[in-house]
């Protein structure tokens, strides 16, 4: 059974006599993200070579793609911040 622990913000895992340390739990889930990305790219293409499961394949790219989309849309999210800055004027009111 593996053992994790996260100190300081860093995710160890240990199986055995193998450690795994990760800075942040977000890269884990990202490279996980990437592993499932390419995983459905990679049978998407092996089942466009079968007429007959074509579609399957299809449906396996449209899957990555939106896998795709979300990863930037979450990154685009995280690394804007928008803050307002309170006027002396308006007296804590936000003109929108």
């Amino acid at each position: 059974m593996p053992k994790i622990r996260d100190k300081e913000g860093i995710l160890e895992i240990q199986i055995g006599t193998c450690r795994v340390s990760i800075n942040k739990e977000c890269k884990l889930i990202r490279m996980f993200n990437d592993l499932f990305i390419g995983l459905f790219f990679v049978c998407g293409s092996l089942l466009n070579f079968f007429e007959t499961l074509s579609m399957y394949g299809n449906v396996l790219y449209f899957a990555g793609s939106m896998i795709l989309a979300s990863r930037a849309w979450r990154s685009i999210q995280s690394n804007i911040e928008v803050k307002y800055k309170e006027s002396e004027t308006t007296n804590g009111q936000h003109y929108y």
